[in-house]
This record gives C-alpha cells, structure tokens and sequence, in this order.
C-alpha cells in the first residue's frame, strides 16, 4: 500500500536472567524519516513507554538516516551485524558479476510462481525424475527479494534441489518457457556461490537469534568468516 512503518522491539533480562525479547509497537510513519523525524519518534516512544531512564542501547541498520538519527538522541548506538553481512552478501555478488545469471534464476522462478499450472507440471516432472526410493519431497520455489535477508541464497538452493526436474521440464514442455535457460555452466556456478552464501545464511541466522545473547558472538563469528574466505 505504499505505506511505511516503524516496528520497535524491547531486548531486556529479566529477574530470573532469561533474555526476552518483546515487539514493543509498529506504527505507522506518515512523515519523512529524516533524522530529526525518526530521532523525535524515538524519544516520543521511550517517554510513552517511560522507558527513557532504562535504554542502553539502540541497535538499527547502518541507511544514513538511523545512523544520523541516534546521534541527536542521548542513547548510544549499534549497528546491526546481520545487516552488514547481507550488504556484504549483496556487494560480493556485485562482484561476481552475478547479475546475469541472478536474473535468469529470477526469471525462471517467476515463471513457475505465477503460474500454477506450470508448477503443477514442474511437480510432474521432479515426480519422474525422483525414483520412488529417493523420498525426496517437492519444495516451491522462493523468489529472491532485495529487502529479505538470504532470499537470494534460497532461491538458488531452491532450484539446485530441483535441477534435474527443471532440466525434464523444458523436455516435456519445450514451448511453455521461453525466457532465457540455465546452462550446465550455470549451474555450476550456482553451486559455487551455494558455498559461500550457506555460511553467511547461517550467520545471518545465528546473530539474528532472540534467545540468546549473540553480542559476544560476533568477533569469533566474524573471525571465522575471514579464515573461511
């Protein structure tokens, strides 16, 4: 609907030092989120939860606009390492030049999301490929999204898991699809970068998580994706 929000949570230990984590308020923003406007949110906010005294810290995303906005507050200020790592993730593609094949697997995946008959087929096609042993069950495929965390890592995953059935599928139906196809070296390459982006996607997951501490985590973790380079 063209609309923005700002969504607020609460990190705290409580009195039998379990880590809680509380979404506080996500309200909707009408004015532009300029720093003066989203630093005068914010203290609005804490004074109506009458939380001012209690803040330790702010954690937000690193866009100009947070950043700019914690500094007029007196709170201090931490930048989100999940975010980091998925500016990271997106400059790394940039470059691998990865644009070309990215869009192909954009392509294909809308192809098959907008449809359901062409989904209904795909299934067909991963059904007799997939000897009845294999047990090997059917996923949709995820369509990447450039503001969700490791879309574009599901999206591949998700279509390396049904290659073979995709590859039986331009077989069975060659004049359904008549965008651009994967070729083997794509796929390929595909797998390459499935290296890489699985260990950012796990460590993506594991700062991200809500019960527990990940702060002290984040020197050892970022250690290990240097040695991992």
């Amino acid at each position: 609907n063209n609309e923005s929000y700002c969504d607020i949570t609460g990190h705290w230990i409580d009195s039998d030092w379990k880590l809680t984590s509380v979404a506080l308020g996500c309200l909707l923003v009408d004015e532009r989120h300029t720093a003066e406007n989203v630093a005068s949110f914010y203290e609005e906010f804490a004074a109506t939860w009458n939380i001012t005294d209690k803040i330790c810290c702010i954690v937000t995303d690193r866009a100009r606009n947070m950043v700019a906005a914690i500094g007029r507050t007196d709170y201090s200020h931490i930048p989100c390492i999940a975010h980091y790592l998925q500016l990271s993730i997106l400059a790394g593609l940039k470059a691998a030049d990865s644009s070309p094949l990215v869009a192909k697997c954009r392509h294909l995946v809308t192809h098959f999301k907008h449809s359901s008959a062409n989904t209904s087929k795909l299934k067909s096609s991963h059904a007799s490929v997939c000897q009845p042993k294999d047990d090997v069950m059917f996923h949709k495929l995820q369509q990447d999204v450039a503001t969700r965390w490791n879309s574009t890592y599901m999206m591949l995953a998700g279509l390396l898991e049904v290659k073979d059935a995709i590859m039986q599928y331009h077989i069975d139906h060659p004049k359904n699809y008549s965008g651009p196809k994967l070729t083997e070296s794509d796929w390929e390459k595909m797998a390459k970068y499935m290296s890489v982006l699985g260990s950012l996607a796990d460590a993506t997951e594991y700062v991200g998580s809500e019960q527990y501490a990940t702060c002290s985590a984040v020197l050892p973790l970022e250690a290990f994706l240097r040695r991992f380079r």
